[in-house]
C-alpha cells in the first residue's frame, strides 16, 4: 500500500459512516485530488484482495434546480476488517 493510499484507508476507517468525497478527503490530508483518485481506485478494485472501498453515486438537486451527481466513498466491510500493519 502506498502513503497515499495509506493516509485515505486510515481516513476512511476513522470517518466511517459519514459522507466523504475525493474532494473533502485531499482537503483534509491535503494530497491532491488526483493522489485520492488514485489511491481510492486501487482500494475499489484490488486484484489480490477484496474490495475494501466503495463509491456510491448520489443525485441531489442543487440550487438552481438542476440534478447532479455526487460520488461518496466508503470503506466496505472488509475495508473495515483489514489491517494494513499486520499484511505488510
Amino acid at each position: 500500500m502506498t502513503d497515499n493510499a495509506r493516509k485515505v484507508f486510515d481516513y476512511l476507517k476513522t470517518n466511517y459512516g459519514k459522507d466523504i468525497t475525493a474532494q473533502a478527503i485531499a482537503k483534509d490530508l491535503g494530497i491532491s485530488i488526483n493522489a485520492v483518485t488514485g489511491s481510492v481506485n486501487g482500494l475499489c478494485r484490488d486484484t489480490k484482495h477484496p474490495a475494501y472501498a466503495v463509491r456510491k453515486e448520489v443525485e441531489v438537486a442543487g440550487e438552481d434546480g438542476k440534478a447532479s451527481t455526487i460520488k461518496y466513498i466508503s470503506l466496505t466491510d472488509e475495508g473495515l476488517a483489514f489491517n494494513p500493519d499486520a499484511a505488510e
